[in-house]
């Protein structure tokens, strides 16, 4: 009786001493305060820079990641070679112990590629195990993070800790008599483009055809809105796709995209491309995992990026010389370098979101800006209610500014047959001017959208 007493009291003691372990563990482990203010004195900047730099965000996680979690970068790879279809594989370890994951978007609100920072926090010490400059989203166990999920999350200050916005204690209107009121006032919705003074015929043999990014749904929302505003006017609209719906659109597709279009009766096409790409003008298409292998604390992430070169997209357009004319526009980083496109004699226009050197930006609801006097206030944005990319924002208000008015659709139609071109490349000409106030990211000198034709545009007299 006496041993089983002594075994009880022997497991009771081990319970409690499993029990006071447990909560020294725990207690060992830093707060989200203490990691939030170490991830801030590694990357937040200077504040003296704010209002006179594209706006820095920092996002964190609200609760540390396990041992066993991996973390990589999303994307393609930096030196892309070969095919569309780009196999790689990303070698790493699990982290291995409890971490604090940091992110610095250094181009708050712009699409990718662009650069970024990522910071991983030792919970139990509180050191940084590492910091690396990323030029795309991070991973965490192949799916990217809360805080790049959706639009909601991104805007909110839920996992943002921290933001140039910020530092604007009080966020007064600007006057209405401030040249800043005069680029931010209201513009007409972008619902539908009217063009009941079009005569009937003219887009007949016009098409839209789209090529976006699959793996983002706010992509889809501006190609939604782009074909609403075509179909209002009469164009037929198709989407580069492929031929397996899961996945994304390759070369291939692009190139079968276009003869089909053409087949379908379409003589003039408008090439609407909306994505991300690198920063020698590839077009990220979508990025899909196709295995991960383990072993041990070593995880090799096999990824299968889906890109299509500037090559690629010369052959495509280049196949139809003789059967129908293109008009490109193109809303991703890095745009401008599709200029050279105007090289093909059925290129007849190319917008560009952005010079060749500059990122794209997706909806930008408001900036920190900086006054004469050095005090900060926020501009906001207010001609953007559908929360679309900017540079297509711009594109949908000038296309309906373009058919509300029947003076500009009757110098369009005029100047379209005396200079031998499509009106649908006048229109998308004259879109580019009247929308220039709905470009918000343009408005602010944070692009430089760039317009290529053909023919000479000219507004109305």
């Amino acid at each position: 009786m006496g041993a089983r007493r002594w075994l009880a009291t022997l497991a009771a003691a081990a319970l409690g001493l499993t029990a006071y372990l447990g909560v020294a563990a725990s207690a060992d482990a830093i707060s989200r305060d203490r990691a939030e203010k170490i991830a801030l004195r590694a990357l937040k900047p200077a504040k003296k820079g704010a209002g006179r730099r594209v706006t820095v965000a920092i996002f964190g996680l609200r609760a540390p990641l396990g041992p066993r979690a991996v973390v990589t970068e999303g994307g393609p790879p930096r030196r892309a070679k070969g095919g569309s279809r780009i196999r790689h594989v990303r070698t790493t370890r699990r982290l291995g112990r409890r971490t604090w994951l940091f992110w610095r978007d250094s181009r708050y609100g712009a699409k990718f590629a662009h650069p970024s920072v990522l910071l991983l926090v030792d919970d139990r010490t509180g050191r940084v195990r590492s910091r690396r400059r990323l030029s795309w989203w991070p991973l965490i166990n192949r799916r990217q993070p809360p805080f790049l999920r959706n639009a909601r999350n991104y805007l909110s200050k839920r996992f943002r800790i921290y933001s140039d916005l910020d530092l604007v204690k009080r966020r007064r209107p600007v006057r209405r008599g401030s040249a800043a009121f005069a680029r931010s006032a209201a513009a007409p919705s972008p619902d539908r483009a009217k063009a009941s003074d079009v005569p009937p015929a003219v887009f007949a043999e016009d098409c839209l055809l789209t090529l976006h990014y699959r793996d983002d749904p706010r992509f889809l929302v501006d190609v939604r809105h782009m074909e609403a505003t075509a179909k209002a006017a009469g164009i037929r609209t198709f989407r580069v796709e492929n031929r397996h719906k899961a996945q994304p659109p390759t070369e291939s597709d692009l190139r079968q995209a276009t003869s089909k279009v053409v087949a379908e009766g379409c003589k003039d096409v408008l090439l609407y491309i909306n994505s991300h790409a690198t920063e020698d003008g590839s077009i990220l298409t979508g990025e899909k995992v196709v295995g991960v292998s383990t072993r041990g604390r070593r995880v090799d992430v096999v990824k299968q990026s889906v890109l299509i070169r500037g090559a690629a997209l010369t052959r495509a357009i280049g196949d139809q010389i003789l059967e129908a004319t293109f008009k490109v526009k193109v809303d991703t980083c890095y745009a401008g370098q599709q200029l050279g496109l105007m090289s093909l004699p059925n290129v007849l226009i190319v917008e560009t979101a952005s010079d060749a050197d500059e990122p794209a930006y997706s909806h930008l609801s408001m900036v920190p800006l900086r006054r004469g006097d050095g005090t900060l206030y926020v501009l906001r944005n207010t001609r953007n209610k559908h929360k679309m990319a900017e540079f297509t924002n711009r594109n949908v208000v000038g296309m309906q500014r373009f058919f509300e008015r029947p003076d500009e659709i009757q110098h369009g139609l005029q100047q379209s047959q005396l200079q031998n071109t499509s009106f649908l490349a006048w229109s998308m000409s004259r879109a580019f001017a009247l929308g220039e106030n709905a470009d918000f990211a343009s408005l602010i000198g944070w692009t430089d959208p760039q317009l290529q034709t053909k023919f000479q545009p000219s507004p109305p007299d």
